[in-house]
């Protein structure tokens, strides 16, 4: 019993890291998804929500697993969170920092695969997934997303 309470400020300090990270990793996937609808030229919310666009679905899931495999990349390197010869408001902020900066990387290489991708095709990619509602190019576009964050997890570890 006495250990845990000579733990528990490690413990609740534990606890704020993880809720914060949290919080932060919620307020990812909703930037992301604004950027997502941004760098597409059709309307998601009228894709998914009015024309029940299966491909559309498929292409956005695709990219928010790899702003999860992103996310995942930052929280999961090395942490100067609880390093004991800086303050704690530093390592924080120099995480969070760090965090943002791999969250930007990784917009824009998702943002310009997205890009490359439509160029190198041999049809319209949204032409595809808008008119034709092909899931197996939603599909493409999806993996596509994820390999990239894959290839930027990677590079982060």
């Amino acid at each position: 019993m006495s250990e845990l309470i000579t733990n528990f400020p490690e413990l609740l300090n534990g606890i704020l890291h993880s809720v914060i990270y949290f919080v932060m990793g919620i307020l990812i996937l909703i930037i992301g998804g604004k950027v997502f609808d941004f760098i597409t030229p059709y309307d998601l919310k009228h894709e998914l929500s009015e024309n029940d666009n299966v491909a559309v679905g498929v292409t956005q899931a695709g990219f928010y697993i790899a702003l999860g495999i992103i996310i995942h990349a930052t929280v999961s390197g090395d942490s100067y969170f609880y390093a004991e010869d800086k303050s704690l408001a530093a390592i924080f902020i120099k995480d969070m920092i760090l965090t943002v900066s791999y969250f930007i990387i990784g917009l824009i290489a998702l943002s310009l695969g997205r890009f490359i991708l439509n160029k190198t095709m041999a049809f319209s990619i949204d032409k595809e997934i808008v008119e034709d509602k092909n899931i197996a190019v939603g599909l493409l576009e999806a993996s596509f997303y994820i390999t990239i964050a894959l290839v930027i997890h990677a590079s982060f570890s």
